[in-house]
């Protein structure tokens, strides 16, 4: 089925004022390289650039490797970053000179520094499946601008391209690909995001959602399984367009007629169809979106009208069956003949297939340039250097605290011995702020954090594993009739926690549990505190009770020494305690229970799961049963757990100062530093790390 698809929103302008013989510029093939300049011969538009070009960024040296293709408004190469030897994508930008004037392009590189690169506010690490970049490059000797990301995602095919191969999509997969837009357009909505310019953006819109910004990774066949991701953001792309063009104001409609146009465009190829192959309830949901019913009022609303659509019908395949003509006997068809020829075609097509596969070079991809040994790292920098971290803080307790890789040895000494070249002095602060202060000012390289608070954008931050909160309440197998975590079925709500630690729960019978006086411990180290309030209470009102109720009825505790308290109340005093601390200290003990999560409406995450991958129960006896559970790995990989953040390298954005901090990252994301990051409590970056650890 072959299918004319309308044209996007993105391929609507070619750079009329260059006389291209293809009528796009962007992807001539008659495009000539002038030897003088990076410009085509003919008709002097920017030109691809050549293999081995070298672009210089904020985070390193980026070589090209191959052009790929054009999407929208900008080309597509494949490349490598020095030193780091990691994988990424390079997405172009062009500003010619016969649609911008001089002072447009320096404006607009400027803009584009400064926009291009979006994060959460309150510094939270969430995947919304939308590309964003890891370094932007404004090149003021050209006129042209750069994206780069690590991700091969950023290269997979675009609906629009995948749809004229594989044919109109059935109507269960266009549900499951709005279902996918509709989650990541809720977070873009909703949330508050912190530019590169240091600006907070209350909502963003994407404001350029179309067949050719959605990716997939390629298809043979429509299928259930499948992760879309949106890219080319509007917030950076529209800079690329002339200022001759009249471009609107965007807005969250923009994005829901988009949305609407995008699934009637999967089910019919074609922007607008009166007879759409799906149920009828769906057919309106979508030409409500397309403003062709009565219009929805908000995101929520569209969200909670798809939530409550009936099943797509299965139906047989809509595709007509080819008529055979009667035989007639001049014409009779030898079909032992036909078979034999078909047979042989297939063996030379599959012949073809194999040798294709075998012979054709395969792309590098993040995991297979992760290095397996720490020794392998190379260029270390010669001299001792000083970082730093918080005093009291997650890093301190897991680079300094003997025994917890190998007997008598902490992990700063371990990563000393296998590699000898890097030589570091850890001179922690007594706050971040002071931490931070330390590298802006050259005292320290970089920093070890736990990434809770924006750093700013003259940082650079490099993940180097997760960790997160872990509620728990005593756990006395003996005693586990009357126990909390019986009473609270293994689970607790953020809205629960925010009453306890805010005074407006004092007995455990208020919410349907024992007869227990509450009793109430937070960690002793600052930054667990600060994801707490962040997360759990959030608003300002519900953390200054906490803050009030904390000079008199909340104990701070190391969390060791918290565990044993926890389960002493319980057993001595029979009070029913609560707290909280980093689940890579609380993961491996068994005097107190863990809690699951219960963010809003959504379902509760355990941080442990056993073997079976199903989670622990109060059921289960944590001392008799370890070695039978472990971290739930997914969901901290996946930020599916609620209070879950990342353990990063932050180092300052200026190559005129030694890449200390960037080589002790790259250390700690080798298999074997990861590992080693692992047998500490902490969580692997990746399930590809998780599985590769010796």
């Amino acid at each position: 089925m072959t299918l004319s698809l309308p044209p996007t929103q993105n391929n609507r302008f070619h750079y009329n004022q260059y006389r291209c013989a293809a009528k796009n510029p962007l992807h001539c093939e008659q495009s000539q390289r002038s030897q003088e300049s990076n410009l085509c011969s003919k008709c002097l538009f920017p030109s691809v650039l050549p293999e081995q070009s070298k672009l210089r960024g904020q985070r390193g040296t980026y070589v090209i490797e191959e052009f790929l293709t054009v999407r929208g408004l900008g080309r597509l190469y494949r490349g490598y970053q020095e030193l780091e030897d990691r994988s990424v994508i390079i997405r172009e930008y062009v500003l010619p000179t016969r649609c911008f004037n001089t002072t447009e392009i320096r404006q607009r590189q400027r803009a584009f520094a400064g926009l291009t690169g979006i994060s959460l506010a309150d510094g939270r690490s969430q995947d919304f499946r939308l590309i964003t970049p890891y370094d932007a490059i404004a090149d003021q000797s050209e006129t042209r601008c750069y994206l780069i990301t690590l991700d091969d995602y950023n290269a997979y095919s675009t609906l629009q391209s995948q749809l004229p191969q594989l044919g109109t999509m059935p109507a269960i997969q266009v549900r499951r690909v709005i279902a996918q837009i509709l989650q990541s357009l809720e977070l873009l909505h909703r949330q508050k995001f912190r530019l590169p310019n240091g600006q907070i953006e209350a909502q963003l819109v994407h404001g350029n959602l179309s067949l050719e910004t959605i990716l997939i990774q390629p298809q043979t066949e429509w299928h259930d399984e499948f992760v879309i991701y949106l890219t080319d953001l509007a917030l950076w792309e529209r800079l690329f367009i002339p200022t001759q063009l009249a471009l609107p104001k965007l807005t969250i409609a923009d994005d829901l007629k988009a949305l609407g146009q995008i699934g009637i465009q999967l089910l019919s190829g074609k922007s607008s169809d009166s007879d759409l192959p799906c149920s009828p309830a769906f057919e309106a949901f979508l030409l409500r979106l397309i403003g062709a019913g009565q219009p929805f009022e908000n995101l929520e609303t569209v969200r909670q009208v798809f939530k409550q659509l009936p099943p797509e019908p299965i139906s047989e395949s809509k595709i007509a069956p080819i008529e055979l003509e009667q035989d007639d006997p001049k014409h009779k068809i030898n079909w032992k003949k036909w078979g034999l020829l078909c047979l042989a075609l297939l063996g030379i097509g599959a012949l073809v297939w194999w040798l294709s596969l075998t012979l054709r070079p395969k792309p590098r991809t993040s995991s297979e340039r992760l290095v397996p040994k720490i020794e392998s790292v190379s260029d270390i920098p010669s001299g001792r250097f000083n970082y730093t971290g918080e005093q009291r803080s997650l890093w301190s307790y897991v680079s300094r605290q003997k025994n917890l890789i190998q007997q008598g040895k902490n992990l700063e000494t371990i990563l000393q011995e296998r590699q000898p070249k890097l030589q570091l002095n850890y001179q922690p602060e007594e706050t971040i702020e002071s931490a931070i202060e330390k590298v802006r000012s050259q005292q320290a390289e970089f920093l070890v954090t736990s990434l809770i608070d924006p750093v700013g954008a003259e940082f650079d931050t490099q993940n180097i594993a997760y960790d997160g909160l872990a509620v728990f309440v005593a756990f006395s197998y003996s005693n586990r009739d009357n126990s909390l975590p019986r009473f609270l079925n293994g689970q607790i709500s953020f809205k629960q926690l925010k009453q306890l630690y805010t005074g407006e729960i004092q007995n455990w019978k208020q919410i349907g549990g024992a007869d227990l006086p509450v009793r109430l411990y937070i960690p002793a180290e600052p930054e667990l505190v600060r994801v707490f309030e962040q997360r759990v209470l959030r608003d300002q009102q519900s953390i200054q009770k906490f803050r009030k109720l904390r000079e008199s009825s909340i104990s701070e505790l190391p969390t060791f020494d918290s565990l044993r308290q926890v389960l002493r109340d319980f057993e001595q005093e029979q009070v029913g305690s609560i707290a909280f601390g980093s689940l890579s200290q609380v993961y491996g003990q068994c005097l107190v229970y863990p809690l699951a999560l219960i963010e809003g409406n959504r379902s509760p995450v355990a941080p442990l799961l056993l073997d079976s991958g199903k989670p622990i129960t109060p059921q289960i006896d944590l001392c008799t049963a370890k070695g039978s559970y472990d971290r739930n790995f997914l969901a901290f990989q996946t930020q599916g757990y609620p209070l879950m953040y990342s353990l990063a390298v932050v180092s300052a954005r200026n190559n005129a100062r030694p890449p200390v901090g960037r080589k002790f990252a790259s250390i700690l994301r080798t298999i074997e530093g990861q590992s080693l990051l692992d047998k500490t409590g902490l969580i692997p970056l990746s399930k590809t790390q998780k599985n590769s650890l010796p």
